[in-house]
């Protein structure tokens, strides 16, 4: 078994607040900028979660080698802007993004 030293993958994990009626725009919006992240220096992983007991609630997953892939290259890069303009005006509120890392493993 071969030892790696990389550094576990930076989950930014961001809420997402659909105007109500406006659930389905937003879904097609945030599929229209997968292709965004796909193209991203660094960027491992897009996926989309919906709250089952609040269907405007979303959950986007996006998995980064690095913050500086997420914080410098994307935020300093025209798709962010472009993100933006698809997805916001379908939210109520700005998207609210925090960033994770594994800290333990239960199984």
């Amino acid at each position: 078994m071969t030892e790696t030293n990389q550094e576990p993958l930076v989950a930014e994990q961001v809420e997402l607040f659909a105007r109500a009626g406006s659930e389905d725009a937003l879904e097609a919006a945030i599929a229209q900028a997968v292709p965004l992240f796909q193209a991203s220096h660094g960027c491992r992983g897009f996926s989309l979660e919906r709250s089952l007991d609040n269907p405007t609630h979303y959950r986007a997953t996006i998995l980064w080698e690095t913050l500086d892939d997420h914080l410098v290259g994307f935020r300093g890069s025209p798709a962010f802007g472009r993100w933006r303009e698809l997805v916001t005006p379908h939210l109520t509120e700005p998207p609210k993004a925090e960033h994770f890392q594994d800290a333990s493993a239960g199984f």
